[in-house]
């Protein structure tokens, strides 16, 4: 016998003890603004001991805590006292109050998705290097991507790079701008749209920042102080579209095994889920590694788009249109007919092939394969073999 497949001694496991450094903060701005009135009265003495505690205990489970708790200082600095002064232990005693551990691979990890390497430098002839994503799942069912890297060499043997026992924290940026007439349409596809989408819409240039949003949603705070339900609905959906689109860049000095995409957004809290990374070469040759994901937040689901050159950026993206739908997306590795294409199950039964003139848009869809076999009655897998839809060469 011959078989095709033979099976590798090597295998992936989780480990329980690669933990983030997680924000940990209250929704009721109250109970932060109490937490840190607390913190502020302590005395000094009682402020060093308690820090020093807390880094015999956690700092050598992270690269720097300290940075961790600064970034986290900052996002609740805003509710601190005007004119306090705080000592630079006090400073870190209140980030290390808003930050929690979370174990990111204490349940599950599975859903691969290997592609090249975007430095395929120092390789022997026959070897490629290579990232592998994994899906993994930890405390809670929350679900997040994870990497892992190594090269493969010319008879196909795998060996895997050493896996850090540390994982990185990127730093978080909003995107840049957003199109108010693409912004309003995906509104329109989520059901949205109403007199309140409107009216913050309208006091929208063309093109807006983060920024921008939260001081028109402020002025509605302010000339509507009672909000009705529909103001309130319409409101979440304004905010939860701003926050699916944003920027996250870790340090390049580190493996890539210690970079996690973990949930940020609110449409995505509960997870990110089967992403297929594709290396996608446009037609002036350049590169660019493409992932479509699910963002799911308990309740509902979102398509979306991750895009990076690197590995070290990552871009997150809304995808648009009425045929993105359900789960179950991947991307093909170039165009065809000058066109992006995409597999999707959006009925969680049937494969569906996609075209589209615009990355982010997706319109049209049309059924290219159902259930034959018996172990496709189900569900069919999205993973079809593409050369069955490529053109010959």
């Amino acid at each position: 016998m011959n078989p095709k497949v033979k099976r590798r001694r090597t295998k992936i496991v989780g480990n329980p003890e690669r933990v983030i450094a997680r924000l940990s903060m209250s929704d009721k701005p109250k109970r932060i603004r109490q937490l840190l009135e607390r913190i502020i009265a302590l005395p000094e003495e009682t402020a060093v001991t308690l820090l020093e505690h807390v880094m015999q205990d956690f700092a050598d489970r992270h690269r720097n805590i300290l940075w961790v708790f600064e970034q986290h200082r900052k996002t609740v600095e805003k509710y601190l006292p005007p004119d306090v002064e705080l000592s630079e232990t006090k400073q870190r005693l209140i980030g290390a109050y808003f930050t929690k551990e979370y174990s990111i691979e204490s349940a599950a990890l599975f859903n691969p998705s290997i592609i090249p390497h975007p430095d395929q430098s120092n390789l022997a002839p026959g070897e490629l290097r290579f990232i592998l994503s994994l899906r993994a799942t930890g405390e809670g069912h929350i679900s997040s991507i994870v990497f892992r890297s190594g090269i493969i060499d010319a008879d196909n043997l795998l060996t895997f790079d050493p896996v850090s026992e540390y994982v990185e924290t990127p730093k978080l940026k909003m995107d840049a701008y957003y199109d108010c007439h693409l912004f309003e349409l995906k509104l329109n596809e989520m059901g949205a749209c109403n007199e309140t989408t409107a009216w913050v819409l309208g006091q929208m240039q063309c093109s807006f920042t983060y920024g921008d949003l939260e001081k028109v949603l402020q002025k509605f705070h302010r000339e509507y102080p009672s909000l009705n339900i529909l103001q309130t609905d319409a409101l979440a959906h304004i905010e939860w579209l701003a926050a699916s689109n944003y920027e996250i860049t870790f340090r390049s000095e580190f493996p890539i095994c210690e970079r996690v995409l973990f949930p940020i957004s609110k449409n995505e809290s509960r997870g990110i889920e089967d992403a297929r990374f594709v290396r996608f070469v446009d037609d002036d040759g350049e590169i660019t590694f493409y992932a479509t994901y699910t963002a799911y937040n308990g309740f509902s689901i979102l398509p979306q788009l991750i895009e990076t050159k690197d590995f070290i950026t990552f871009n997150v993206i809304t995808l648009n249109g009425r045929a993105v739908q359900n789960k179950g997306m991947a991307l093909f590795p170039h165009k065809i007919g000058g066109r992006y294409v995409m597999l999707s199950r959006q009925d969680g039964e049937n494969n569906r092939i996609m075209f589209s003139d615009n990355l982010h848009f997706w319109q049209e869809s049309e059924i290219i394969q159902e259930p034959e076999q018996p172990w496709e009655f189900v569900q069919l897998a999205t993973a079809v073999h593409l050369w069955k839809l490529m053109p010959d060469g």
